[in-house]
């Protein structure tokens, strides 16, 4: 069943009376100036156009007999002049109280206009409000507002963190300053502690006397004056053979090409036998003084083509002699330092 249909049979209209103004698919509004101007000027279906003005006129103006038997819908106060209709109400609205009544008196002309126009005020009430439109919240301003103070909180937080940050820093800078101070002192506490030390180490330096290192166990040290005066010092073995000590000069200090050994003191020559004996043996230990001195070679000269003076004579071996006493006392004179 059309809905305008019951909500005009609520109102108290006579279901033909209903059906006839709710054709052609009107609304209530529709279907209420129906009923109200009696259906002039409103277009008709096929089903109405074969209805004639009287008809209209007399569905509009009926009503139920004063006495009739239908039934009354207890939870919504509907008014079902048959079974069927109470059938169709109850498996759409799901009700189920139902009692029989008498259907309702039916009204006057003036009251059915009155009360038209009564629903037509209560309409158009309701659609002045419904057109008064309450302002809607705009939900993309409550997002921006909400999304703008989340940032001014976060940006407050981050305030403080920094701050905290800041405050943390400054108390570590200023413990670090006086660690630093600390050290630096220290510093200068052990680097004055350690000079004094060393003033202490270079006292007792000054005051040990240094002792001279002596040749090593089982050798010699030999003080050789070569053939140009230079001395140099050489460690040898006292097993070894003063040949070794020849070999020696001759390797390292080739200043003549033929060259003899001696003592100063006391004074002594050393001949070819002697090559073969050991440091030992000559006495030579622990430390000795040796003089190389060079020997001439002697050649044989040519026969002169004209006169010329005759050359210098070697020098005899007591003039070598006297060269030898003139080194030994050169040596007396300076210091020996082993």
């Amino acid at each position: 069943m059309n809905p305008i249909v019951n909500q005009l049979v609520d109102m108290g209209f006579a279901p033909e009376t209903a059906s006839a103004a709710a054709g052609n698919n009107r609304n209530l509004n529709q279907a209420l100036n129906f009923i109200e101007v009696g259906g002039e000027g409103f277009d008709v279906d096929a089903s109405e156009a074969t209805s004639s003005a009287t008809d209209v006129d007399s569905a509009i103006n009926n009503a139920l007999p004063a006495v009739a038997t239908g039934f009354k819908c207890e939870q919504c106060n509907l008014f079902l002049p048959n079974d069927e209709l109470m059938m169709a109400h109850a498996s759409e609205t799901q009700h189920s109280k139902f009692s029989q009544a008498d259907a309702p008196k039916p009204l006057t002309d003036e009251e059915k206009t009155a009360k038209a126009k009564e629903i037509v005020e209560k309409i158009r009430l309701a659609q002045e409000l419904k057109d008064q439109k309450t302002p809607l919240v705009d939900q993309k301003s409550v997002d921006q507002k909400e999304g703008k103070r989340q940032m001014e909180e976060d940006q407050e937080e981050k305030d403080r963190r920094m701050k905290e940050y800041a405050e943390m820093r400054r108390r570590q800078k200023a413990e670090d300053d006086v660690d630093r101070k600390k050290i630096l002192e220290q510093i200068k506490l052990d680097a004055e502690e350690r000079r004094q030390r060393m003033g202490r180490i270079e006292v007792v330096k000054k005051e040990v006397p240094v002792i001279p290192k002596g040749p090593e166990e089982g050798c010699t040290m030999l003080q050789i004056r070569l053939v140009g005066g230079k001395v140099v010092k050489q460690e040898f073995k006292q097993e070894e053979k003063l040949s070794t000590v020849y070999t020696w000069i001759e390797t390292n200090h080739p200043a003549a090409p033929k060259f003899k050994m001696m003592t100063p003191f006391p004074r002594k020559e050393f001949a070819e036998e002697d090559m073969e004996k050991t440091l030992q043996e000559l006495k030579l230990i622990p430390s000795a003084n040796i003089v190389v001195v060079s020997v001439a070679p002697q050649s044989v000269a040519p026969e002169p083509l004209a006169p010329v003076e005759a050359p210098e004579a070697p020098e005899s071996d007591e003039q070598e002699s006297d060269k030898v006493d003139s080194v030994e006392a050169t040596d007396n004179n300076e210091p020996r330092s082993d």
